[in-house]
């Protein structure tokens, strides 16, 4: 195991195992107590490809940072990666919250439409309204 993960484990044993069905032998790590968590990667949600403000954002962020002019291709690469990473990030929590705000303002109005029913009817408008609300 590698020494910056050992430093992370309050308690850890590793042993090599027997048997199986291949022809390796498996490796077993047990961690117990507390641990700090490693940094989790950056997980891409590909439903945001549907999105076309999502395309518009990258595809402007990547037209506005072009990497032929860094020091490096690679380098450039990774700069407008990690760049992008957290632009995604964000605008994740922002769609998350216009979202939510979305919903309730429906879950009001419904609520709204419900009440003024009581034990009466819908108007014909009403009821239109409802119906495009639930949808």
């Amino acid at each position: 195991m590698k020494d910056s993960l050992l430093h992370q484990l309050h308690h850890y044993k590793q042993w090599v195992g027997s048997g199986g069905i291949s022809d390796h032998l498996p490796i077993y790590l047990e961690i117990q107590g507390p641990c700090r968590k490693p940094k989790a990667p950056f997980k891409f949600n590909h439903i945001w490809l549907r999105d076309p403000t999502y395309i518009k954002m990258i595809s402007d962020y990547w037209l506005a940072h072009p990497i032929n002019g860094e020091e490096s291709l690679a380098k450039g690469f990774c700069k407008n990666l990690s760049e992008i990473k957290h632009l995604s990030i964000n605008w994740a929590k922002e769609k998350h919250a216009r979202e939510t705000s979305h919903l309730t303002h429906i879950e009001l109005e419904l609520s709204s439409l419900i009440d003024k029913r009581g034990l009466g009817f819908l108007t014909v408008e009403d009821k239109g309204r409802l119906i495009e609300l639930e949808n």
